[in-house]
């Protein structure tokens, strides 16, 4: 389900063999069960935490980040998935959009609005807050170059500052996984799997 192939835990070196018990720890804490695929019945993780067995070293820097970014002060985890969606719906990476959309639906994000984001749209059912967090990252993944101060502080000044920085690094980090995802082609997953 990637270009890389899924790994069993018994094909893992010890680094991957950390890796793995890393991932599973955080994966079954964070995501439980019922939230979507991300570890196959046979126990072979897949999306990012798949293709990131591959290369342990970077793997564990990957949860590192994974980890600091779900702990940003000042969103709330609507916000999150807001600028996550729009990440992942600009890259394209279907398993960012499978994976988060299940979470989106959780957090307060409607089927309509998901929808929406999907074709490129801010949903007119957003608050003024939401429409902030999508059109800081909308701006971000979709205009070359520096934010301008006046977009900047046009989602600052409402939001605050510290929700405005903890999306930058959420729309960064997310570029990061959906540019992982694509180019190592992780597939979404049948539910046989």
């Amino acid at each position: 389900m990637n270009r890389l192939g899924l790994l069993y835990p018994s094909e893992l070196d010890d680094d991957g063999k950390s890796l793995y018990d890393e991932l599973y720890a955080y994966t079954t804490a964070k995501y439980g069960t019922g939230k979507g695929i991300y570890i196959t019945k046979d126990g072979r993780f897949v999306g990012p935490f798949g293709a990131h067995l591959h290369i342990p070293i970077v793997g564990k820097q990957f949860l590192g980040m994974a980890k600091a970014v779900s702990q940003l002060v000042g969103l709330s985890p609507k916000h999150r998935e807001i600028a996550v969606l729009v990440t992942g719906a600009r890259f394209k990476a279907a398993y960012e959009l499978y994976g988060h959309r299940l979470l989106a639906l959780d957090r307060g994000i409607a089927e309509e609005e998901f929808n929406a984001i999907l074709h490129g749209e801010c949903p007119a059912t957003f608050t003024s807050d939401e429409k902030a967090v999508y059109v800081l990252a909308d701006d971000l993944v979709n205009q070359p170059g520096p934010l301008s101060q006046e977009k900047w502080d046009a989602v600052a000044n409402p939001i605050g500052k510290d929700t405005a920085v903890g999306l930058v690094q959420v729309v960064a980090f997310y570029s990061y996984v959906s540019t992982i995802l694509n180019g190592f082609d992780c597939k979404v997953p049948n539910a046989d799997d």
